[in-house]
């Protein structure tokens, strides 16, 4: 079972998670100078830990729960039905039917025939063709559903310790080298949902059930330490126009990853969120996306919101829009918000 404390810091680093990915949807500057560092550092580098966290903790519980007396794999599917896929429908029909609008609308105020950038393709919607990434952010929940989908393969995996290395070489490997032999028309699936660094998160998170790995909280803080000096390093680099090999380019993010999950797991505190941020990870996650485009909207209006000050105002406007929103609907229709955020 799932101590109270784990609970706690997985509730809690969630939160800072839901938070990081919101980050990366940010408009952004083009103009080099501090702004662009730091909006490349907060924006594009530190976020890249959020979405593998959120494949450990979904490899940790659900192995957790195969394993435990709520029930084996299919009992498992069967849940995910409700919390992973019902969502998972709503919200790209959501979002389709949102980006034509936007489309429709754009069209009629700049004259173009009504049908311009007009996507009525099922395929597309709800993300049927593996080369593209369903409407942002579903990609994950669509990757989520296909690693639950074969996680007793994985789970197989992750219990034995020789098999476990294996694949953790195989997969570093392709990810290594993945840039030279994967076709562009792939590259989208191999940086999302086959993203070997999130196989390898959702299998982590498989194996830590059985097999938790104890560090003090000195170690956790050197290895946050480095994990974020690495990340820093790599931020920094194309502006002082530093080359670095192609193994080094696809180890070195691997290894920032792992050294800050390892490092904020550690130092996290077991502590209770404030009840109205309580159970909005999810919704954070899914929500900020309705306003994504509105604020890139305004960002384009107004070039000062393109500066690490804008990056700041944008990132409160798409936070305090999403918690908003999702309090409302708790509160008018807790039935509806149950469906739609998978009983999350």
């Amino acid at each position: 079972m799932v101590t109270e404390e784990t609970s706690l810091k997985i509730k809690l680093l969630s939160f800072v998670s839901a938070i990081l990915v919101v980050f990366i949807h940010l408009p952004v500057t083009r103009e080099i100078g501090f702004s662009m560092w730091f909006e490349d550092f907060f924006g594009s580098k530190v976020p890249l830990v959020a979405v593998p966290f959120f494949f450990v903790v979904s490899g940790y519980l659900l192995a957790n729960r195969m394993e435990s007396q709520e029930g084996g794999y299919y009992i498992q599917l069967k849940k995910r039905v409700r919390s992973l896929l019902m969502p998972y429908l709503f919200w790209c029909l959501a979002f389709g039917l949102q980006a034509n609008l936007n489309s429709l609308l754009s069209n009629l105020a700049c004259h173009y025939p009504l049908m311009r950038h007009i996507d009525l393709n099922p395929i597309n919607i709800f993300g049927l063709d593996m080369t593209m990434n369903p409407p942002l952010p579903l990609w994950f929940l669509r990757a989520l559903m296909l690693y639950v989908l074969v996680s007793p393969v994985l789970l197989r995996i992750a219990r034995r310790q020789f098999s476990l290395t294996i694949f953790i070489g195989v997969l570093i490997a392709f990810n290594c080298m993945k840039n030279i032999y994967v076709s562009k028309e792939y590259t989208t699936l191999f940086s999302f949902t086959l993203a070997p660094v999130n196989i390898l998160a959702f299998t982590f998170g498989m194996h830590f059930n059985s097999n938790p790995i104890y560090i003090s909280k000195g170690v956790g803080r050197i290895l946050l330490a480095l994990g974020v000096l690495i990340f820093l390093v790599l931020s920094l680099r194309k502006f002082c126009e530093i080359s670095l090999p192609q193994v080094l380019n696809a180890m070195l993010p691997l290894l920032a990853i792992a050294m800050v999950l390892a490092g904020v797991w550690m130092v996290c505190p077991a502590i209770t969120l404030p009840t109205i941020l309580q159970g909005q990870s999810f919704p954070i996650y899914l929500l900020h996306a309705v306003f994504v485009p509105y604020v890139l909207l305004v960002a384009q209006k107004f070039p000062v919101m393109l500066s690490w000050f804008g990056f700041l105002v944008n990132a409160t406007v798409l936070l305090v829009c999403s918690l908003f929103s999702s309090l409302m609907l708790r509160h008018f229709s807790p039935k509806t918000a149950t469906v739609l955020f998978g009983g999350r």
